[in-house]
C-alpha cells in the first residue's frame, strides 16, 4: 500500500507540534519552578493545592490580626505603666501635703494634682492604629457621642459641673465609652479577649478612680465649699477625709497592677499563638511545595530529551522538504 506525501507531512507535523509543546512545559516549569502548570495537568493536585493555598491565606489573615494585636496589648502594657507613675506622682504629693510647713502651699500642691489628673485622662484617651484602648466597642471618635456638659469626641472628658458641697470644684471625669469586650480569632473557631474594660482599671463606672482623685484635689484647693486660703491647714475632719481618699486611691492603684498582669498574661498567650501559627503556616507551605513545586534535575533531563527529539524531527522534516519530482516518478 502507498503512503501519500500528505499522510508523511500530517504526521511529521503532529510528532513537532508535541515536541514543541512538552518543551515549551518544561521550560515553563523551569523558569516558574513549578510543577503544575494548569488544571488538565493533574486536576487531583491542582484541588490539593488550592486547598493548601486558602488555608495558608486565612492563616496568614489570623497572625496578622494576632500581631496587630500583640502590638496593641504592648501599648496598654507601656501606657498602664505610665499611669502607674502618675499616681505614684500623686501619692507622694498627697504625703507631701500632710508635712509640717505644707499648709503655705496646699493651693499650689493642689493644683499639681489637677494637672496629674489631666495626665491621667490623656492617657485613659490613648489610641493605637487610631483606636482608643480602653473603651470598650466604641474604639473611634464617631461612635462616640458626647452629652452636655460633654464637648468632645473622646472616651474620657474631665467636665466642671455646679458646685456643691461634697464637690466645690466641680469637676469630674466623663467616661462615654462601654464596657463591652472585644475579641480576635486565635484560629478559625474560636476568639480571645484583647481589651482591657474600663472598670477594671478605672473602677465603677470607668470614673470611680478619677473621682478619688478629684476628691483630693478639693481637699487640698478648697475649705468650707470656698478655695482655701493661704497658710490655712488641713483640719482633723479633712485629715480623715484624705486618709479616706488616700486608701480609695491606693486599692484603685491596686487595679492598675492587677490589669497590667491581666494584660502581660493576653501578651504572653498572644505571643504563644504566633508562634504557633506561623509554625503551622511553615508547614502548610511545606506540604503545597511538595505538591507544586517542579523536579529540578528531572524537568531539565526531560528538557533536554525533548531539545534532541526536536532536533531529529527537524532533520527528518528537511529531508521530507527536500524530495523532487523525479524521486515520486522512481
Amino acid at each position: 500500500m502507498r503512503i501519500t506525501q500528505n499522510s508523511v507531512f500530517t504526521n511529521f507535523l503532529t510528532s513537532l507540534q508535541g515536541i514543541q509543546e512538552r518543551k515549551f512545559g518544561e521550560e515553563l516549569r523551569l523558569s516558574t519552578g513549578k510543577d503544575i502548570l494548569s488544571l488538565a495537568d493533574d486536576p487531583k493536585r491542582v484541588r490539593e493545592i488550592k486547598e493548601f493555598s486558602n488555608k495558608i491565606s486565612k492563616d496568614e489573615i489570623i497572625l496578622n490580626n494576632l500581631s496587630n494585636t500583640y502590638n496593641e496589648l504592648a501599648a496598654v502594657n507601656e501606657n498602664i505603666d505610665s499611669m502607674v507613675t502618675v499616681v505614684g506622682n500623686i501619692k507622694q504629693l498627697l504625703v507631701d501635703s500632710t508635712q509640717i510647713g505644707a499648709s503655705k502651699s496646699l493651693a499650689t500642691i493642689g493644683t499639681n494634682v489637677k494637672g496629674l489628673l489631666e495626665d491621667l485622662v490623656k492617657l485613659a484617651n490613648t489610641t493605637y492604629k487610631d483606636k482608643y484602648l480602653f473603651s470598650g466597642t466604641r474604639t473611634t471618635p464617631g461612635s462616640i457621642f458626647p452629652t452636655p456638659p460633654e464637648t468632645d469626641n473622646n472616651p474620657f472628658e474631665i467636665v466642671t459641673d455646679a458646685p456643691t458641697p461634697a464637690n466645690p470644684s466641680g469637676l469630674r471625669v466623663s467616661f462615654k465609652g462601654n464596657l463591652n469586650d472585644r475579641t480576635v480569632h486565635k484560629d478559625s473557631t474560636t476568639t480571645e479577649v484583647i481589651n482591657t474594660k474600663a472598670d477594671e482599671i478605672f473602677g465603677t463606672n470607668g470614673e470611680q478612680f478619677f473621682q478619688a482623685i478629684v476628691d483630693i484635689y478639693n481637699l487640698m484647693s478648697y475649705q468650707n465649699g470656698l478655695p482655701r486660703p493661704d497658710n490655712q491647714g488641713y483640719t482633723n475632719a479633712e485629715l480623715n477625709q484624705l486618709n479616706d481618699a488616700h486608701k480609695r486611691l491606693m486599692s484603685l492603684y491596686d487595679n492598675l497592677t492587677k490589669s497590667n498582669s491581666v494584660n502581660g498574661s493576653r501578651l504572653n498567650r498572644i505571643e504563644t499563638l504566633k508562634e504557633q501559627l506561623i509554625e503551622e503556616i511553615t508547614r502548610l507551605k511545606d506540604f503545597k511545595s511538595s505538591e507544586e513545586d517542579a523536579d529540578v534535575a528531572r524537568t531539565a533531563l526531560d528538557l533536554k530529551k525533548d531539545e534532541t527529539a526536536l532536533i531529529y524531527t527537524l532533520q527528518v522534516g528537511s529531508n521530507l522538504m527536500s524530495k523532487t519530482l523525479f524521486d515520486f516518478l522512481t
